[in-house]
């Protein structure tokens, strides 16, 4: 229920099995997840140190309780989360790339570059890896750099989240044209996510390809019917 964005029907089945199953680890993160999607962010992060109190090496219990203080505003608490949770699993690529969105909001770009590249060494195919390796690089050497990286990237393994960053970071250097043919190559492939369609939208609005747009919008319609903000990026 909670995937499917009935987490406030859920809660109430979760809590009742966190009160039968009170020494089960992933029955507190359940429940804290629950809470999490909810926007209840400190008693989340509080099932989710339940759940680390009950296993010490449970690692989803320290992946959503960063996400959790996070979300509270604690970054520091976030990377301490995630830097124990590197020690219980060093190979955890979402772990890794919190971290690195984390320190490089800190404005630790030496410990942001440090993780990303450990999670790009272990995953340099996955696309939230490549897109937060290309907002480090952005920081550390520019946009023109991030750029190159992501169409390398794209080129590599043609992932419509790689794709979509790639537009994104064409279209913010004006670079319109170049913007508009990196969505055509995520087209050709019709991925089935109506907010990726939604995003190509507004891309090739920027690129001032309307009629294009107006395409995606409507494929974006027909995967997710009575979506407001793409019924309203239609009018």
């Amino acid at each position: 229920l909670t995937a499917a964005g009935e987490a406030g029907s859920a809660l109430p089945i979760y809590q009742q099995i966190a009160q039968a199953c009170p020494h089960v680890p992933q029955v507190q993160v359940n429940l804290g997840i629950a809470l999490y999607v909810l926007d209840r962010y400190e008693d989340a992060l509080a099932c989710f140190e339940a759940a680390r109190d009950i296993d010490p090496f449970h690692l989803p219990a320290y992946l959503h309780a960063g996400k959790a203080a996070e979300a509270l505003g604690r970054r520091a608490d976030a990377i301490d989360y995630w830097t124990s949770a590197t020690h219980i699993d060093p190979t955890s690529v979402a772990t890794l790339r919190n971290l690195a969105q984390c320190h490089l909001a800190d404005g630790a770009l030496d410990k942001a570059q440090a993780a990303i590249d450990r999670a790009f060494a272990i995953a340099p195919d996955d696309a939230a890896v490549c897109c937060g390796r290309a907002a480090v690089i952005r920081a550390a050497e520019g946009t023109e750099a991030a750029a190159a990286f992501l169409q390398a990237a794209y080129d590599r393994n043609p992932d419509a989240g790689t794709g979509i960053a790639l537009a994104k970071t064409l279209a913010s250097l004006q670079r319109f044209e170049d913007a508009a043919a990196a969505v055509q190559r995520i087209i050709e492939r019709a991925p089935k996510d109506a907010s990726q369609w939604n995003e190509c939208a507004a891309i090739l609005l920027a690129a001032e390809r309307c009629d294009q747009a107006l395409a995606c919008l409507r494929r974006a319609d027909e995967l997710a019917p009575n979506v407001p903000e793409i019924g309203q990026n239609m009018a």
